[in-house]
């Protein structure tokens, strides 16, 4: 049995999950409690019901599993070697009971293109109907033998009372179950006999449940027939003959053709190995045929754990595992588990196995050889995890990023469920330099030309904000050059549809505005594209007042004055001037210039067309180079800005190291120490603006979905 697709409804924090191109290992990854575990709760309860064989069941839902009231319905596509199934399983609540109800529909394969609603309606009315009518004829049975107790517990001698007396008398005097006080008081009674005339009342009262159950037993059979018609024409096609050998009632239920589907579900915490196991494993290598499959198990286990196993009587005659030395050392948590999952798939021919984050208390080595093992088994796997393991060594594997959505006003959340091919995003991580952990874990993902960046930014978050430091990654792109590579499409897609939000840092390095604005137009839709004012970030703290406390800390003369500063910043100033030339010059004016991108997938039949195609490109790179102003002309433009915003037109780090030497032997680098030296002695509002607004940005975002984070400033 395979299940090929599965849609879910309505089930604890899933109100809708598709679950299409299911594979032979099935991985579903995401943040902590963002509703992993449900689906394979979901799943569970979808196979349950498929083998139960009954109509309908008072096991598998229950009241915790009904999202807001409504019912639940899982549906799925399962095949075997002859057939496809569509596979529907739901919920119903009669009197405040959760039952569930299944049916399957032959000969489906593709839920997409055929519309069940109205029967599968139609087949749960008849269930509502069928589960009324046994619950009021076992409310009758259990009235009955309340009846009968009640007339054998009377006394033999008439009493003569007083007719307006009687009901107060049998009050006080008599232990009657509920049910018979509350129908002898609907009537006053007429006789002074009272025992004879009670004793009359209750048989009529069991006579009127006979004829109840009666009722219903003949609408449990046009129930049944309604029921079997159903099933004769959707699972049978019609073919009465075949369907004689089902539907029979048995424990107040009706029986119904089940699939055949076995399921293992094994969660975190797993049994230990013990005597049934050994003597299981005991017959399997002492059977004619077994020790083919004991032979195997050896193998699989020396595979995996790289120990020995064989299995022996002891002296008492109870088989027993023997184990090499290497157990001794090896005896930990996460090798029994392994053992204990390796034992359980080998031994029970199993269709389905369920498992909730395998790696725990495993080393990675040891979460890689599972792995392996999980492709090797004819089993379907669907299992929760953290681990990089699972998601990138299973070779037939669909992967499921699972999100935890929360809607404006309200208290309770929503798990979202999008594919993702296993390539993609492994591919998309190691494109960007991150681990594959980091999308399960990390909540923002803040992209930056340098480590000075990183380093400013963690500094004010962990001052100010020091459980976001927890969610929040950063990337070195090692430079504005390599921004278009981190930034492309398919990889922010990856981490859109992941639940992370992902943040672009640019320095403006003389842009025009114009070319900002282009730039993030043409930034991948779902991340975002800031820019710092100047070169780098350093930029931002050319003010007196923070050069000031920098310094101070630097040196370690806290004698040294704002005037001081001041005068030391000018200097600084016309010292690195002509470098802010330059870097205008190349930056603003002599980028290179190469052809704009053609179309994708432009197609040439002729070298006439690539002739064209190429005169179109040179004429409009010389266009751009026929553009260029004179260097005068450059220079003027220059000291126009220079007079007006120097402190964006200079290098801000270079600055930084020259303004250093200025007090002596000191210099500047882009490390942890200096980076303290430049932020510890900052105020809150002292910190520049961008900073401070950039990762308030970010600090919304994660409140927005209720990891609300306290200020501390």
């Amino acid at each position: 049995m395979f299940i090929k697709s599965i849609i879910i409804r309505n089930f604890r924090s899933i109100e809708y999950a598709n679950l299409q191109n299911l594979s032979k290992t099935n991985c579903f990854i995401g943040k902590n409690n963002a509703g992993k575990s449900n689906l394979l709760k979901a799943i569970r309860v979808f196979s349950g019901a498929v083998i139960s064989g009954f109509v309908y069941s008072r096991e598998f839902f229950t009241k915790e599993d009904i999202r807001n009231g409504e019912d639940i319905l899982i549906q799925g596509i399962i095949s075997n070697d002859e057939n496809d199934y569509l596979v529907c399983v739901g919920s119903k609540i009669i009197h405040s009971q959760v039952f569930t109800y299944s049916m399957l529909f032959k000969g489906v394969s593709d839920m997409e293109s055929y519309d069940f609603k109205k029967e599968w309606h139609e087949y749960g009315d008849f269930v509502g109907d069928l589960i009324l009518s046994y619950e009021r004829i076992s409310k009758r049975k259990g009235n009955i033998e309340s009846y009968l107790r009640d007339i054998a517990s009377l006394p033999e001698e008439e009493i003569n009372i007083n007719p307006i007396d009687a009901l107060n008398y049998i009050d006080e005097n008599f232990e009657l179950s509920n049910i018979t006080k509350m129908n002898i008081k609907r009537t006053l009674f007429t006789t002074n006999k009272i025992l004879e005339e009670l004793k009359t009342r209750i048989n009529n009262f069991i006579e009127n449940a006979k004829k109840d159950i009666e009722s219903e037993s003949q609408k449990i059979e046009k129930i049944k027939d309604s029921i079997k018609a159903f099933w004769e024409k959707w699972y049978y096609n019609g073919n009465r003959t075949r369907s004689r050998l089902h539907f029979y009632h048995l424990n107040n239920n009706i029986s119904i053709p089940k699939l055949l589907i076995k399921t293992m579900n094994q969660g975190e915490k797993k049994s230990e190995i013990n005597e049934d196991d050994a003597r299981k494993i005991f017959e399997l290598k002492n059977t004619k045929y077994g020790q083919l499959d004991f032979g195997k198990f050896k193998q699989i286990v020396k595979s995996v754990l790289d120990i020995e196993i064989d299995v022996y009587l002891n002296s008492s005659g109870v088989p027993n595992f023997e184990l090499d030395k290497k157990w001794i050392n090896l005896n930990g948590t996460g090798v029994k588990e392994v053992l204990r999952l390796l034992l359980d798939m080998e031994t029970e021919s199993l269709d389905l196995v369920l498992i909730e984050e395998p790696e725990i208390h495993l080393h990675f080595e040891l979460e890689q050889k599972l792995s392996n093992y999980f492709n090797s088994t004819s089993a379907q796997i669907f299992l929760t995890t953290h681990s990089t393991a699972f998601v990138e060594n299973a070779w037939d594997q669909s992967i499921y990023l699972v999100i935890k959505n929360i809607a404006p006003a309200q208290e309770t959340f929503e798990t979202k469920v999008n594919y993702i091919s296993g390539n993609l995003i492994v591919n998309a991580a190691k494109e960007v330099g991150i681990n594959v952990n980091a999308l399960l874990i990390k909540r923002s993902i803040i992209f930056v030309e340098g480590k000075s960046d990183e380093l400013i930014i963690r500094h004010y978050i962990r001052k100010y904000y020091s459980q976001l430091n927890t969610y929040i990654g950063f990337v070195d792109m090692n430079g504005e050059s390599n921004y278009r590579r981190y930034a492309e499409a398919s990889s922010m897609q990856v981490f859109k549809e992941s639940g992370m939000q992902t943040y672009f840092i640019l320095d403006s390095d003389n842009m025009t505005q114009e070319t900002k604005k282009q730039r993030i137009a043409d930034h991948p839709e779902g991340s975002t594209l800031d820019f710092w004012n100047g070169h780098c970030i350093e930029n931002l703290f050319i003010y007196p007042t923070i050069l000031q406390k920098y310094i101070k800390s630097k040196t370690g003369n806290s004698e040294i004055t704002i005037e001081e500063v001041n005068h030391k910043i000018n200097s600084t100033l016309e010292c690195i001037k002509v470098l802010a030339l330059k870097k205008y010059v190349g930056e603003k004016y002599l980028r290179p210039i190469a052809p704009n991108r053609s179309k994708k997938n432009e197609i040439f039949i002729s070298f006439d067309e690539v002739k064209s195609w190429y005169d179109a490109k040179k004429d409009s790179m010389q266009s751009k180079l026929n553009n260029l102003i004179s260097f005068e002309q450059l220079v003027s433009e220059f000291e126009e800005k220079w007079d007006t915003c120097k402190g964006e037109l200079i290098p801000g780090d270079k600055f930084m190291d020259v303004f250093c030497k200025e007090f002596g032997e000191f210099s500047y680098h882009k490390d942890e120490q200096n980076i303290n030296h430049l932020t510890k002695d900052l105020d809150h509002d002292e910190w520049p603006s961008e900073i401070r607004n950039f990762v308030t940005r970010i600090k919304e975002g994660i409140d927005s979905k209720k990891l609300v984070l306290q200020d501390v400033y």
